[in-house]
């Protein structure tokens, strides 16, 4: 059994990864969390493996607009949950999950999934707060919501750069408009290095434009750094975790700047 565990913030393209990846061949669930406006196309959740995560947080007293650095506890009553629902997904030969959730819950997953193989896709985080302040139809940025926001970013990805740093051969950290580049390399390196059988899809064919902008306003940026601090850093961490990454499948590193 091969499994694959998609993470990243909220907004950060992990939906059009996901969506990819089904069209490749890895399976995400039966039941599938439906699109809506912010993500026409699908979400490609898993409505249960979503509900399951929402409870885990819930019960710990969090909810998935996490900020800080404090772990969060698992009750012990999701263990058995999680490898029922482990179980009920056993009989495909590769299958998998997309859920930003997972990010604040990788060392949870990892426990119960050893094999498991994870696919992190990352993004500004300007262009993420921008993107999560037009989810909730915000007109204007309100400074206490972009601070919000950017810590969130902060804590997720932080989370990702961990995991990563203690299993970096289990992991491939992409920022998300390098997959237009690299996606094949993914697929082959997954085939050949973790046991999956993927058909070699290029990602070009789901790419969402408004994913795939570098770039957003200097003004708003400079916003985001004026209410959190570490931004850049972590921002720098992320590339330098992706540079490695895109070494390691055979593709040319993109240099930052």
């Amino acid at each position: 059994m091969s499994v694959l565990i998609i993470g990243g913030m909220h907004r950060s393209g992990t939906s059009m990864t996901a969506g990819w990846l089904k069209r490749c061949g890895l399976s995400l669930g039966q039941d599938l969390i439906p699109g809506d406006w912010t993500n026409p196309r699908g979400h490609f959740e898993d409505r249960e493996v979503s509900h399951f995560q929402r409870a885990i947080l819930s019960a710990a007293g969090v909810d998935h607009y996490l900020t800080g650095s404090d772990p969060i506890p698992v009750a012990p009553e999701f263990h058995q949950q999680g490898r029922e629902l482990i179980t009920r997904r056993s009989g495909h030969a590769q299958w998998g999950f997309k859920d930003p959730r997972s990010a604040l819950l990788l060392d949870f997953w990892r426990e119960l999934l050893p094999e498991a193989r994870y696919l992190f896709v990352f993004r500004h985080y300007g262009l993420v707060v921008q993107s999560l302040l037009r989810r909730q139809r915000t007109p204007k940025a309100h400074v206490l919501q972009v601070s919000r926001f950017a810590k969130v970013w902060k804590r997720y990805n932080e989370d990702l750069l961990r995991f990563h740093a203690a299993h970096p051969e289990d992991c491939l950290m992409v920022e998300v408009f390098d997959l237009l580049g690299c996606s094949l390399n993914v697929i082959e390196h997954a085939n050949e290095r973790w046991g999956f059988q993927l058909r070699p899809l290029d990602i070009k064919d789901v790419a969402e434009d408004r994913l795939l902008t570098r770039d957003g306003p200097l003004w708003f940026d400079g916003l985001c750094r004026m209410t959190t601090r570490g931004l850049d850093p972590v921002y720098e961490r992320l590339q330098e975790a992706s540079r490695e990454s895109l070494q390691r499948i055979g593709h040319a590193a993109r240099l930052a700047g």
